[in-house]
């Protein structure tokens, strides 16, 4: 499976669900039976506080998705600005590969 880059923007105090389709190297969707994910954010990659996704592998696990999920709560908790992420998933014989990559922008909210 390759490495995927991708942009992700939430706004401050919302709840938002992010939806990813997984693909092997023929296009073919990524059969996640089995599989579970992980993923977290930070300031940067070299930053002491990192923070996790709730992420999970969207059923059916045939259809090659995994959801990422930012609560209100995890929106709101942390300051506006641009994060680095990445997510890994892990197989049934655990064995870890990072699947996606990128940049996560949370926008400032006015109302509180």
């Amino acid at each position: 499976m390759a490495l995927t880059y991708s942009y992700l923007h939430a706004s401050q105090g919302s709840d938002v669900v992010f939806t990813i389709s997984l693909v092997n190297e023929t296009g073919s969707n990524l059969n996640l039976t089995g599989y579970t994910v992980r993923g977290k954010y930070a300031r940067s990659h070299s930053s002491a506080n990192k923070y996790s996704f709730v992420a999970a592998v969207k059923t059916p696990a045939t259809n090659g998705q995994i959801t990422l999920t930012l609560t209100n709560a995890a929106t709101d908790a942390i300051k506006p600005g641009n994060y680095v992420y990445d997510v890994e998933t892990v197989d049934v014989e655990s064995k870890v590969e990072r699947v996606l990559e990128g940049l996560l922008e949370i926008s400032a909210s006015v109302t509180t």
